[in-house]
């Protein structure tokens, strides 16, 4: 019969089963962001900052996407595979999900931060201003690096020998760029 072919190990049924709960994942991905929208924008409407509606705005795309990729989570338990290809599932599934929770601490730590400069009195947001997109940059880069090598170092990966790597590729950057640094620090200083 039809359920009882096989594609990659798996049964016919497996694989619509699979694909049905990815199916559903989407929509129940779009049901809960408008959910979400309309009872939290509800909320926010009631508070005198913009901060709260900032961060559902800035929020609700990446909990789409976390709720689809706990779909394709679920639906891969109903799939079976060789222990190899199922290790760099999980792998896979590792690293999509430190990018989702990063992606998510990014946008949120960086509307914190535009926020909090955009309520800076006035003589202090001349100066604040010409440093927030450099702040903002930086904080951002420092989150993406942490993500990532969690991720790695989740999905298995040997992180020690990245990290010194870099660290000694670092180290030849700053030598050769000492007059730079100095420079750029010295600025950082001022505008503090």
């Amino acid at each position: 019969t039809m359920l009882t072919n096989t594609f990659l190990g798996n049964t016919t049924e497996n694989w619509l089963i699979a694909v049905c709960v990815v199916v559903f994942s989407f929509l129940m991905s779009k049901i809960v962001y408008r959910i979400l929208r309309l009872f939290v924008q509800r909320w926010t409407k009631r508070t005198k900052t913009s901060l709260d509606d900032l961060i559902l705005t800035r929020s609700g795309p990446i909990i789409m996407i976390g709720i689809i990729l706990f779909g394709f989570r679920i639906a891969f338990t109903f799939l079976e595979f060789d222990i190899m290809v199922y290790e760099r599932i999980q792998r896979g599934f590792i690293l999509a999900t430190v990018f989702v929770i990063t992606w998510f601490f990014s946008r949120l730590i960086s509307t914190l931060i535009e926020e909090f400069l955009k309520n800076q009195t006035r003589n202090e947001v001349s100066e604040m201003e010409r440093f927030s997109p450099v702040l903002i940059r930086m904080v951002t880069i420092l989150i993406w690096a942490l993500g990532i090598i969690t991720g790695l170092n989740n999905a298995g990966m040997d992180v020690g020998a990245l990290l010194a790597g870099l660290g000694i590729g670092g180290l030849a950057v700053a030598l050769a760029s000492q007059d730079t640094v100095k420079n750029m620090i010295g600025g950082l200083i001022i505008l503090f």
